[in-house]
Parts: C-alpha cells; sequence; structure tokens
C-alpha cells in the first residue's frame, strides 16, 4: 500500500497561562505500546501548555476509543482521566524522548505500561497550533473573567502542500465552521477577538456583585486526534461554550479525511445503497443497548425526537469499527444528553461498500 504521509477553571486555566509562557512545545503525539507487555495500545494525544487531549484505542479490547483529558507538569508528570466518567485511567510520566510511561488504571486495578513515538506508513504527522487566553470583565480587583482556549492540527506545509490545503479547508468549515481564510492562526485569534469582544458587549452594565457566578465565562474549542492510520484520519473537536445561566453547552464534531483521495468521507458512502433499514436497525438496537431501553419500546416515551434513529452527522472511522456521535437535541433532549454509540466492522460487514476505497483498507 502506497502512503501519503512521510478541576477547577480558575486555577487550571492560570496554571495553563504560566506554562505557555514558560515552556510552549505544542505538539502532537502518535504512540504505540503495551500494557503489562500484553496488551497492544495506540494513543494520539495533542498537548498545548499544561493540557493534554486525546484518545487510547486498547488493541486487546477491540473496542471504541476512550476519551482522555488531563494535565502535564514542567517535568512530565500527568494524569490522564475518561471524559465521560472523569475516572483516571493513566498515570505517569512523558520523557524527554517522548516515551510515556506509567500505571493504567482498569477496573480498580493498576497494570504497568509503556507508549514510544510510532507514525507507521499510513500515519502522518500534525503541527499544533494552540491559543489560551484571559481576560477580565473590568479593571477592578477581583473583576470576573472569561476564559479563551482553541487548538488546531494542520499537516506540515513544506511536505503535504494540497493534501494540507484541502484537510485544513475541510476543518475550517466541518469542525470550526468558518470559511477558510488565510492561516489558522489568524482564524483562531480572530475567533478569541470575536469571544472576549462579545463577552465585553454582552455584560456592559449589569451589575457585578448579583451576577458574580453567570460572568465568568468560558469558551474552550479543542481539535484532537481519534484514528490516525491506513491513510485515514478521523478528527474530533470539542465546543464547549459558557455564556451565563445554569449551565453551558457541549457540541461534539467529527470529520473523517481520506489522505490518499484528499477529501472528507460521508457515513452514507461507506455503506451499500440498500443497506439503509440493516443500519437503521442497528442504530436502534445500539442505543436502546446503551441506554437500557426495551428495543420493542417507543423511543419517544423516552425523550427521544422520533422512534427511529437516523444516520449520525458525525461518526469516526477507528480500528475497529465506527463511533457514532448524536449531540443534545440531535435525536433528543437535553435530559437524555450526547449519545455515543459504537458499531463493530465485524457486525457492519454485510452493509459495507467493498468497493470504496477506505473500506477496503479498513477491513
Amino acid at each position: 500500500m502506497r502512503s501519503t504521509f512521510p478541576k477547577y477553571f480558575l486555577p487550571a486555566i492560570l496554571l495553563m497561562a504560566c506554562f505557555i509562557t514558560a515552556k510552549a512545545q505544542d505538539r502532537y503525539l502518535h504512540l504505540k505500546g503495551n500494557i503489562d507487555n500484553e496488551e497492544a495500545v495506540t494513543a494520539d494525544f495533542v498537548i498545548f501548555g499544561s493540557k493534554i487531549t486525546g484518545t487510547v484505542q486498547n488493541h486487546f479490547s477491540a473496542g471504541a476509543p476512550v476519551f482522555l483529558h488531563g494535565v502535564i507538569s514542567p517535568e512530565g508528570l500527568l494524569e490522564l482521566r475518561d471524559k465521560t466518567s472523569d475516572k483516571i485511567v493513566i498515570s505517569g510520566s512523558l520523557s524527554e524522548s517522548e516515551v510515556l510511561f506509567g500505571k493504567w488504571h482498569h477496573d480498580d486495578e493498576e497494570s504497568p505500561f509503556e507508549m514510544s513515538p510510532q507514525l507507521p506508513e499510513g500515519s502522518g504527522p500534525f503541527d499544533v497550533i494552540a491559543v489560551a487566553s484571559i481576560q477580565p470583565l473590568t479593571a477592578q480587583p477581583g473583576s470576573p473573567l472569561a476564559s479563551y482556549e482553541s487548538t488546531f492540527l494542520s499537516l506540515p506545509g513544506n511536505k503535504y502542500g494540497i493534501l494540507r490545503d484541502q484537510l485544513t479547508g475541510l476543518v475550517f468549515r466541518e469542525l470550526f465552521r468558518s470559511e477558510p481564510a488565510g492561516e489558522p492562526v489568524a482564524m483562531l485569534k480572530n475567533n478569541e477577538s470575536a469571544f472576549f469582544s462579545q463577552y465585553q458587549t454582552s455584560n456592559a452594565g449589569i451589575d457585578i456583585e448579583d451576577n458574580y457566578r453567570f460572568l465568568n465565562w468560558e469558551k474552550s474549542r479543542l481539535l484532537t486526534v481519534v484514528y490516525n492510520g491506513n491513510n485515514v484520519i478521523s478528527l474530533y473537536m470539542r465546543d464547549y461554550a459558557y455564556t451565563g445561566g445554569d449551565s453551558g453547552l457541549e457540541m461534539g464534531r467529527f470529520l473523517v479525511f481520506d489522505a490518499l483521495e484528499g477529501k472528507k468521507v460521508s457515513f452514507t458512502d461507506i455503506f451499500m445503497p440498500e443497506a439503509s433499514a440493516s443500519l437503521a436497525a442497528l442504530l436502534r438496537n445500539a442505543v436502546c443497548s446503551k441506554t437500557g431501553i426495551d428495543p420493542t419500546a417507543d423511543l419517544t416515551g423516552y425523550g427521544y425526537f422520533s422512534n427511529e434513529i437516523p444516520a449520525p452527522q458525525h461518526f469516526a472511522l477507528t480500528a475497529y469499527g465506527i463511533l457514532c456521535h448524536y449531540n443534545i437535541y440531535e435525536i433528543a433532549g437535553p435530559e437524555t444528553g450526547a449519545i455515543n454509540i459504537f458499531l463493530p466492522y465485524r457486525q457492519l460487514q454485510p452493509l459495507l461498500n467493498p468497493l470504496h476505497p477506505v473500506v477496503a483498507r479498513l477491513k
């Protein structure tokens, strides 16, 4: 196969800002290794300032990737937690040679693990562009604060040329919902400026003492990698905003990119035309299984907008299956929350289009 590629809000933000100033090492790591010298694992991490986001794929369980987040110290000490459960998954150290080692936590047990940086054929490097800043609402001591952070991943322009431009344009449009205009860093800075402008304008004249808890705004748009192999790239962006009120709003967006063809992969493209009914049944059964609903029940009685589950707008191709993501308000109201379901390739095999070039690579 040819290859195209050669918990606390303010203290955490302040720590990140100080670390960015002292030791800016924004970077992407594709790691491979083993747990207890037996279970093979792969990780894709984005490090920016003192923060780490990314995914791990346990090849022993061959299931869905796990989304992690955490903080790394200047000495390389880190702790990564499951984004869904907030349980610790990894605690350890990242060496100067970027070898990650320590303890893997699972079911109240700890096992030693080690992963080292590797970029095998069909996997690509990424440049990480990060912007993070804090602004007070007023010049008075103890003013409410707004924080902004955003990351962007780009293939190195000096090596990938048109392919880099194709992926960058898709990330602009599909994930950041912005028309491509100039370099990513300019887009991030423009978004940062617009956020702080809205913060100042929306809260001008508001009584700070009575509304203090609603005036600490936050905007976070973090881009990371779900899968990077076989000339297929699956990207995920967590888009979170708090702009007053009882809670913030989080949206997840995904993009699958064929690095041989230089184009977006759509969910329906990879399935046989006649597979829609069977696929709809699989999606519905998977949602029922995940949420504990009787599959014979009417889903509208459980807060869903329809008794059927549509094909997802957001999905990721992974090493062992397809991760399907439904944001709040896509298939149900806020009481249900966002839903992730995982469909293994072995279950989908009869429905996949064997002539699609990406399907052929992942089978």
